[in-house]
């Protein structure tokens, strides 16, 4: 185990390496100047030079980047040129929206997945298994932002039960913070919730022909024991895969739904870090969802291990 934790780990730093290389020269390709977003037009050639140079840009691509991975490396992540305050700190500051999000669509995603999965698989062949197929390709089928906008027009202007936009502060009160989230979340989260369902619907159709399955109805288990104790168990791990992919997937669906619902997390901050050009921001937040994406996957393959006792790492 410890072998296989050290090579998944020298493997996440590889991979944040070609991360940062790509997000780093692609970030620098785009046409424009941040000196010319940081000062205006009006700025004489001497600020624009100094201004270069206080940020280093003056440097060659190589050379800024030799500098600026050196301080990933040690966990800094360099200064916003927009805000003047560490990068780490810009985030922090907007982690709780996000985090808050990414949770609460990750619960609406997995619970609503594996719940129409496992109806769709018992009720095999049925008009409800034809349903909840139907919304599952629904929930395929329906970008984020439009089902969201469409949220928006039912539940908070015509019914006026939700807020249309914002986010309520846990410090302000967990109910005032799930009312936010509820229609964020839901958005967010059915597109996967959808994906989920197809996988688990899949795997236990598979698990309830096999051996074990009959000999346990032979002995006369009653059948929510068998499917769920021990038929879903079987079949889920092939489902846990799909919700790691799903839950990466989550993290950059978060800008698009922080737009529309005007969310003041860390996918609004990286909208308008292009919109100010401000790399360290940009870069510092990619690195920050390749970090996160590379644990996901590495506690996804440990928990094979807590469902299958056969799995085993070397």
């Amino acid at each position: 185990m410890a072998t296989y934790l050290l090579r998944r780990l020298l493997s996440m730093l590889a991979t944040m390496l070609v991360v940062g290389i790509v997000v780093f020269f692609v970030i620098r390709s785009v046409p424009g100047d941040v000196t010319s977003a940081l000062l205006g037009q009006d700025a004489t050639p001497q600020q624009i030079e100094d201004l270069r140079r206080r940020l280093n840009l003056d440097q060659p691509w190589p050379a800024q980047f030799a500098a600026w991975f050196g301080g990933v490396v040690r966990g800094d992540l360099g200064n916003s040129t927009y805000m003047r305050i560490p990068v780490l700190q810009a985030l922090a500051q907007r982690l709780e929206p996000t985090a808050m999000l990414a949770l609460a669509a990750t619960l609406v995603a997995v619970t609503l997945g594996i719940g129409l999965g496992v109806i769709a698989a018992v009720r095999h062949g049925t008009v409800t298994d034809y349903a909840v197929m139907v919304v599952a390709m629904l929930g395929l089928s329906l970008p984020t932002f439009w089902l969201g906008l469409l949220m928006i027009m039912l539940f908070a202007v015509t019914l006026q039960w939700l807020p249309a936009a914002g986010y309520g502060a846990l410090s302000d009160g967990v109910g005032r913070t799930v009312r936010y989230l509820v229609m964020p979340a839901v958005a967010l989260g059915f597109s996967q919730a959808a994906v989920i369902a197809r996988m688990t619907r899949a795997s236990l159709l598979d698990a309830l022909g096999e051996d074990f399955v009959r000999t346990a109805k032979s002995k006369g288990l009653p059948p929510a024991r068998v499917v769920l104790r021990h038929a879903l168990r079987n079949a889920l791990l092939p489902v846990l895969t799909v919700i790691g992919l799903s839950i990466a997937t989550l993290a950059g669906g978060v800008v698009v739904t922080e737009t529309v619902f005007n969310i003041p997390g860390a996918g609004r901050l990286v909208i308008e870090s292009v919109q100010r050009r401000d790399y360290p921001v940009l870069q510092g937040a990619v690195i920050a969802v390749a970090a996160v994406y590379a644990l996901i996957n590495l506690l996804v393959d440990l928990s094979y291990l807590a469902l299958d006792p056969r799995v085993r790492y070397s």
